[in-house]
């Protein structure tokens, strides 16, 4: 997959498990410059990046940050912010194996907390 691709050459960083996310037009009305934006699950180090000027800044940010980190004007392109906030706005449409997974979590919890 392309996207996987670019982020590998951009940043060193391999994702795992990439899905589609949203498409969007920046400039409705003026361009016709349609951008994919993706998810990924995780990643891996697997090498410094291979274009230096690609990337200004790679950085592992906690979700719970990102609204105050747009707010003071530390992300502030467009497309990652919709991507960001994205992901904060629709948490449930994680993959279903996510889901499953937490699910299991939670019984587990509630099988723990009975039990006791």
């Amino acid at each position: 997959m392309t996207a996987a691709r670019e982020v590998e050459e951009e940043t060193g960083w391999r994702p795992r498990n990439v899905k589609p996310l949203v498409t969007l037009q920046p400039t409705v009305g003026m361009a016709d410059a349609e951008t994919l934006l993706f998810v990924a699950e995780g990643a891996d180090h697997v090498s410094d990046p291979a274009d230096i000027n690609e990337a200004e800044r790679v950085d592992w940010v906690r979700l719970d940050s990102v609204q105050d980190r747009i707010a003071d004007e530390e992300i502030v392109g467009a497309a990652s912010q919709v991507g960001l906030l994205h992901v904060l706005a629709y948490p449930h449409r994680r993959s279903s194996r996510d889901r499953r997974r937490q699910s299991s979590k939670s019984n587990r919890s509630s099988r723990v907390a009975a039990s006791q």
